[in-house]
């Protein structure tokens, strides 16, 4: 299946207007083009990143788990995750949820979050404006999660006060003793 093209109909349109007009109309397709790829996948990527209000760094060489042997029997998983938390705001920022998305975790478990104070003690729950504090956060959870090897893997989601959101894949060693 071939298209005819009538040669004397592109001549024709060709002629219409100036030969130094079309260069400008290919210029402003062209630009046009580049302007909505820009809009429909660029910017949007800027976007996410400029609002994110913190940023997380785990520090893998102080975090840990560890199970314990509960009086009834039960094994239960505490897990301590030290993060560097970098406030991306103009005024302070306070991380005041977290949970787990992976593994699903069937029984209750109990989260603490405290954020490190200009005097080195884990004394104030904010992060000043545009500055870094090391975040612990803990979880006490009421069964023996699986592991693979020596490592336990979980996914995390960190939430501030205005409910903007990190999720961070994490990777614990067992501690040795």
């Amino acid at each position: 299946m071939s298209i005819d093209i009538d040669e004397d109909f592109i001549e024709e349109l060709l002629n219409i207007l100036p030969a130094w007009l079309w260069g400008f109309i290919i210029v402003g397709v062209v630009a046009l083009l580049f302007g909505l790829i820009m809009f429909q996948y660029i910017i949007p990527l800027y976007r996410k990143s400029y609002l994110k209000t913190f940023h997380l760094t785990l520090n893998e060489e102080r975090s840990s788990f560890s199970k314990t042997k509960q009086r009834d029997g039960k094994i239960s998983t505490h897990i301590y995750a030290f993060f560097e938390a970098k406030n991306k705001l103009n005024e302070p920022l306070h991380i005041n949820k977290a949970k787990i998305l992976k593994p699903k975790i069937k029984s209750n478990y109990t989260i603490h979050i405290n954020t490190q104070g200009s005097n080195g003690l884990f004394d104030q729950n904010s992060i000043p404006a545009n500055s870094s504090r090391e975040v612990v956060i803990s979880f006490l959870i009421e069964e023996d999660l699986k592991q693979k090897d020596d490592t336990l893997k979980i996914k995390l989601a960190i939430f501030d006060s205005a409910g903007n959101e990190q999720i961070e894949e994490v990777v614990f060693k067992t501690p040795k003793n």
